[in-house]
């Protein structure tokens, strides 16, 4: 199969991996997104995933407990690595090797610092590179840290995959049921219609 883009970034919501009865994990899901990564890297699809960690800690419910921003905000880096993990786990039980995970936060015994020549240099050596911790700062979404890693890494285009969502529309889907699904849609009008599906 040709495909249109060489080079994709690939970011997926922690509620992409999350069960509908609220559980971290729900199997079937997990495996069918690694699967589906599996799929295109081996036919030729170079793939950077940049994961959310919202299915384990979303920061939000931070206000409730009393945990200050920045310290949820490193929390919820800490579960996207645990998220990364899990994947590039899945991944290898799929008999592909060439994954490895390069973290923003330094987590040396597990996963390789995030670098963006060397991310490069895996992307071209055909490895599934996942990048977890966002950028590694607080303050900062995982959307935010995956239109920025596109752009160091070189990718062609940045594919969302947000939990039973199919794409982009005029509100909210989970809400308002006569939401409309948009198909096309560049950076201007989003912002003028005020469309939140990235942060």
């Amino acid at each position: 199969m040709v495909y249109k883009y060489r080079r994709c970034l690939v970011k997926i919501s922690g509620a992409a991996l999350a069960s509908d009865n609220n559980n971290i994990y729900d199997k079937s899901k997990l495996l069918a997104i690694t699967q589906q990564l599996v799929r295109l890297a081996r036919e030729g699809i170079e793939l950077a995933v940049v994961i959310g960690g919202g299915n384990i800690w979303r920061g939000v419910d931070a206000d409730k407990i009393g945990i200050d921003s920045a310290a949820s905000d490193y929390m919820g880096m800490l579960a996207t690595i645990i998220n990364a993990l899990a994947m590039e786990s899945l991944i290898k039980k799929l008999n592909y090797e060439s994954v490895t995970v390069c973290s923003a936060v330094n987590v040396n015994k597990i996963a390789e610092p995030y670098y963006y020549k060397r991310v490069l240099r895996r992307l071209n050596q055909k490895f599934i590179v996942i990048m977890p911790a966002g950028l590694g700062q607080p303050l900062f979404t995982t959307d935010t840290a995956a239109v920025l890693r596109a752009v160091e890494t070189k990718c062609d285009i940045i594919l969302m995959a947000k939990d039973r969502i199919a794409g982009v529309y005029n509100s909210d889907p989970r809400i308002n049921k006569r939401a409309k699904l948009i198909s096309e849609l560049n950076a201007s009008e989003a912002i003028r219609e005020k469309l939140r599906f990235m942060d």
